[in-house]
């Protein structure tokens, strides 16, 4: 992903990426890289509920 005139040291183009390392930005013009925090997100399990209906 390409981010316009974002970068805090030429305020050039960044571009989002990631590596085995984790999320990093990095401008294509000056070459300044930083890395970015992640936010972890865990999925809570859906709970399986079966309704039993009433015969009649």
């Amino acid at each position: 992903m390409l981010t316009r005139k974002q970068c805090p040291k030429c305020r050039g183009n960044i571009y989002l990426s990631n590596d085995y390392y984790g999320k990093y930005e990095q401008c294509l013009q000056c070459g300044y890289t930083s890395d970015l925090e992640v936010i972890n997100e865990q999925k809570k399990p859906a709970l399986k509920t079966k309704e039993k209906s009433a015969a009649i």
